[in-house]
């Protein structure tokens, strides 16, 4: 068996396995909190290399939105 092959049935049994998982068959978004729960606070750096709390944010604003850019695409 040649290594293209292996490598195109390894995606192919994976792919078949992440569709079947439960979570795929869910209606339900696979979430890491529930519903009404606070998200836990987490800092992440600036540009301009200073670091920034999530409640900071969120204490200085009326709304916050969190946009995860990679894990919606």
């Amino acid at each position: 068996m040649n290594r293209n092959y292996s490598v195109l049935l390894l995606v192919i049994i994976l792919t078949t396995l992440f569709a079947l998982s439960p979570s795929a068959l869910s209606d339900e978004p696979v979430t890491g909190v529930e519903i009404g729960q606070l998200a836990p606070d987490f800092d992440l750096p600036q540009v301009d290399g200073e670091r920034v709390q999530l409640y900071d944010v969120v204490a200085e604003n009326d709304a916050t939105l969190l946009y995860f850019f990679l894990a919606a695409s």
